[in-house]
């Protein structure tokens, strides 16, 4: 199919056809392509330009092959004329082009390289001349192009900033055996990764003026980040990451939690030595799990002149914290919580060690050498504090097999602290449960689950790393620094790439902020609110201890 610019819709007469009553300037401002009327075959015969390439495009004619019509789903571009299916979550612009005739492929033949496009044998018999003024078409490089998802390019045909790189002056990266190939992006599943690729995307295309390509299989662990950047054709397969026959595609990846894993870290520089990814810099942010309050529970307390943050403000014997909660009666425990049996309470260390640090015979089974932690009614644990007296209990909800429950079993002995600890018996009850009920939640940042809330962290002493390595775990959890994560050889082929990530910060405000402005508008894509923030803040540092880091000085 193709599209120009200042054409009428049109009757479709050869092998497909597609109908939209109205023009280009009715159409909504984001719509879906399923939302077009749309009356094909089962197949139809694309043609591409040099914007874009697959496997199964030939080289002689490139012309793709006979595709499904399941493979037309998603939204496309229309902005400036310039038109191209991209993937799912990238938005819809309608400015100047408008629906035109399908045209078969074999009507059409391209001087690749230069700007002139002419066309072999009659125009459709719907029009004499369906495209208007062909100079037109020329001039506008309008295309459509329909193809899987999973193969389309990254490359937006739009442009966020001013002065931008055009599509067609935009470099390949090329490595020392002269292979060229766009900048490889993996992007993880959670919502800071999405949004912060989304930003460097942008930049790297229309500062720097590079290509670039985002891997289609999302990145669902830090793990997977580095197989990925280490060139492992099967970095998602937890069984055969298929890093026997390496080549690396994917080049940087951001909001890595990669320093979590040490181990993994060590290993892998010792097998891959020289070839394995390295830090890119920091995000501008550092990473945090534990214990949070909402912020309903803070403002309440903070009324009362109470720091609802902190610790010590839950001790039973000098204050009443439950009161700034709901009452645990009204959970429905056997109903939203996994059986402590099925969770980590039921792990001998988790128990023993609680048992080692609070000598609480009640909280725990021991059966032979063998401890687990005591749920009167087998879904929840109760702290001595609360235990004779279920009211003052503070419901503490997790989720997984039980994050943080060694540390919670342990907090509530040592400075006690009335909880009530339960694990959600699924990730939908654990995103749901904080919102109903005013309770203590296990979450981590950034995130975008809990954002509503407004949830701060537990205040706690300062992390104690021997005492940890002893099992002690009742100080603070300790943040990690999130960073971005790039292949050995980008600095090779881009260094200039490689300053811009080492230089470019963003803080946890500010992501938590394009966080919710992308929650509350769900329709739009990441890098619709990337290029907003971009936009908005065109004359911002992202990093603030630079005088020279000004989006649009960055191709320095």
């Amino acid at each position: 199919l193709f599209l120009a610019p200042d054409a009428g819709l049109k009757s479709c007469t050869s092998r497909s056809s597609l109908t939209r009553s109205g023009s280009c300037s009715s159409f909504s401002s984001e719509t879906d392509v399923e939302g077009l009327s749309v009356d094909l075959p089962d197949q139809v015969v694309l043609q591409t330009s040099g914007l874009f390439r697959s496997p199964e495009e030939s080289p002689k004619s490139r012309r793709l092959q006979w595709l499904p019509l399941e493979s037309f789903r998603g939204r496309i571009l229309l902005d400036e004329a310039r038109l191209q299916l991209l993937r799912p979550e990238l938005p819809i612009k309608c400015d100047t082009a408008a629906w035109m005739n399908p045209v078969h492929e074999s009507d059409w033949s391209q001087t690749m390289g230069k700007r002139r496009r002419t066309r072999r044998g009659r125009w459709t018999a719907a029009d004499p001349n369906p495209f208007g003024d062909p100079e037109k078409v020329i001039r506008s490089e309008s295309w459509l192009f329909i193809a899987q998802l999973a193969l389309v390019s990254a490359t937006l045909t739009s442009t966020c900033l001013p002065d931008a790189v055009a599509v067609d002056q935009r470099r390949n990266l090329t490595n020392i055996a002269g292979e060229s190939y766009p900048v490889g992006v993996g992007v993880f599943t959670w919502a800071s990764a999405g949004l912060t690729s989304a930003m460097i995307e942008i930049l790297t295309e229309e500062v720097l003026g590079y290509n670039t390509r985002v891997e289609p299989t999302p990145m669902s662990s830090s793990v997977q980040g580095m197989y990925g950047a280490l060139g492992c054709v099967t970095w998602y397969d937890a069984d055969d990451r298929g890093c026997d026959n390496r080549k690396v595609r994917i080049h940087m990846v951001m909001d890595s939690w990669w320093l979590t894993f040490p181990n993994i870290i060590a290993t892998l520089t010792e097998q891959y030595q020289g070839e394995m990814p390295v830090s890119g810099g920091s995000m501008g942010y550092r990473g945090g799990s534990g214990m949070y309050v909402p912020r309903n529970v803070l403002d309440t307390g903070a009324a009362e002149g109470a720091a609802m943050e902190y610790y010590k403000s839950y001790n039973a014997s000098w204050h009443q914290p439950w009161k700034y909660f709901d009452n645990v009666t009204v959970l429905n425990t056997s109903a939203e919580f996994m059986p402590c049996a099925a969770t980590t309470m039921s792990l001998n260390s988790t128990a023993y060690n609680y048992w080692k640090m609070s000598g609480d015979d009640a909280g725990v089974v021991i059966t032979g050498n063998t401890y687990t932690a005591f749920c009167p009614d087998g879904y929840t644990w109760m702290a001595p504090s609360c235990r004779s007296n279920p009211l003052t209990c503070i419901m503490f909800i997790t989720g997984g097999d039980g994050w943080d429950v060694s540390q919670g079993l342990q907090r509530s002995a040592v400075f006690n602290i009335p909880l009530m600890i339960g694990v959600a018996n699924s990730w939908a009850n654990y995103l749901a449960l904080p919102p109903q009920y005013k309770a203590l939640l296990y979450w981590w940042t950034p995130d975008n689950s809990f954002l509503e809330l407004d949830p701060k962290p537990f205040v706690l002493p300062p992390q104690d790393k021997f005492a940890y390595s002893q099992g002690d775990v009742t100080t603070a959890s300790e943040n990690v620094d999130i960073a971005k994560v790039i292949s050995f050889d980008l600095d090779f082929m881009a260094p200039n790439l490689v300053k811009l990530l080492a230089q470019s910060q963003i803080s946890l405000d500010e992501i938590n902020d394009m966080m919710r402005t992308w929650k509350a508008n769900s329709s739009a894509s990441r890098h619709e609110v990337a290029c907003d923030w971009l936009q908005k803040n065109e004359n911002t540092k992202l990093d603030p201890r630079s005088d020279r880091l000004q989006p649009r000085l960055w191709a320095l």
